[in-house]
């Protein structure tokens, strides 16, 4: 492991058992969309966000230590779409008095890849609220859209991401629809039109729409995004 690779350490109060249960249930966590089971050393599995997925092979898994080899993917939004190729991702599990520690490396993400600023938002968004939350009060935040996010007037907004032919079902409230036209990794850079969502997707020119919580004048803010 190269210390520069991705990590995260959480601290949970369950059980070390209780743990690796849970995070090899990969829905109740991580993606919506799941093909193949993660349960033993020797399972599959792909996650699937839109056009991006990743398969995995369990290559490891046993009461202090799993880990999931990536053996393909494609990454929609990268340059590179295979960048995940070859890398691994290895949850280390201890007991720390009531508590059990869960130590995390995403191996090969490292500050050299496209991927790595905003994979790393991803991953702490799934480790330290969704798996964490998962763990502690048994209920996960598993997405289907890809996290990604603009910025305007200074500020930075987040939302999702889905391509033209899902509809969302994880986002709700007052919502803004961008019909995404260019992207730099996971950061919106313009759009062909932003509008009010009323649920309907209907028929976005581009690959991709964007959700995002609305708020007073933004929907005119964001217009400096259309182009056309």
């Amino acid at each position: 492991m190269d210390k520069l690779d991705y990590h995260v350490q959480l601290n949970v109060n369950t059980t070390v058992e209780r743990a690796v249960k849970a995070i090899s249930n990969v829905s109740g966590w991580w993606a919506q969309e799941l093909d193949g089971v993660a349960e033993k050393q020797g399972d599959q599995f792909t996650v699937h966000f839109g056009k991006t997925w990743g398969k995995f092979c369990v290559s490891e898994l046993s009461r202090d230590r799993i880990v999931w080899a990536v053996t393909d993917c494609y990454l929609d939004l990268l340059k590179d779409p295979k960048e995940w190729n070859g890398t691994r991702l290895i949850f280390r599990l201890s007991s720390e008095g009531d508590q059990t520690v869960i130590d995390v490396t995403h191996e090969g993400l490292s500050p050299d890849k496209e991927c790595f600023n905003d994979c790393t938002k991803g991953w702490n968004f799934y480790f330290q609220e969704s798996l964490f939350g998962y763990l502690e009060k048994e209920h996960g935040l598993p997405g289907a859209g890809i996290h990604a996010w603009l910025e305007s007037n200074g500020k930075v907004l987040k939302g999702k991401i889905y391509t033209r032919n899902q509809l969302s079902t994880e986002m709700n409230g007052d919502l803004l629809l961008l019909d995404v036209k260019q992207t730099k990794v996971e950061q919106v850079l313009s759009a062909y039109s932003v509008r009010s969502f009323n649920g309907e997707v209907g028929k976005p020119r581009g690959d991709y729409y964007m959700l995002l919580n609305n708020e007073p004048g933004l929907l005119e803010d964001l217009q400096n995004f259309v182009t056309k």
